[in-house]
């Protein structure tokens, strides 16, 4: 599991209790370090919240003993059904992606359709002078005195 959360750039460890309640106290985390009991670890990250859920929650689903008692995101506390929500969105690559396919589409509309602009009127053109449509193709071939 510790390879795991840190392929994803996570830090994982095992805290004592007493240790961790004291880290918090007075810090916004106290309400979630201050009543724990049992073993406990801690998995955090910098990088990517939503990889790093991922990750657990695959663990938690691999290995029954492993449970979650609570998270902390952006200064928040999160509920067991917000972890597996997080876990369940695209990664931050997936989203840049799609974000900028979104971005660049219009651009490529515009794009498309000023190109077809001068093809078209130039189709048009051919094919009304196919069709002898400018009146002028009989007069043009005669010599100017």
């Amino acid at each position: 599991m510790r390879r795991a959360v840190q392929n994803v750039g996570g830090k994982y460890r095992v805290v004592k209790n007493t240790v961790a309640g004291r880290a918090g106290s007075e810090t916004p985390a106290d309400a979630l370090l201050k009543n724990l009991q049992g073993p406990n670890s801690i998995a955090y990250t910098s990088a990517d919240a939503v990889a790093l859920a991922k990750v657990l929650t695959k663990v938690a689903k691999d290995v029954p003993a492993f449970k979650f008692k609570a998270g902390w995101v952006e200064g928040r506390v999160i509920s067991i059904q917000e972890i597996q929500q997080l876990a369940q969105l695209p990664s931050r690559e997936e989203l840049l992606s799609k974000v900028m396919f979104l971005l660049q589409a219009p651009a490529q509309r515009v794009a498309s359709t000023l190109a077809a602009l001068p093809r078209s009127i130039a189709v048009v053109i051919s094919e009304a002078a196919k069709q002898e449509k400018f009146g002028g193709a009989a007069e043009s071939q005669q010599p100017i005195s």
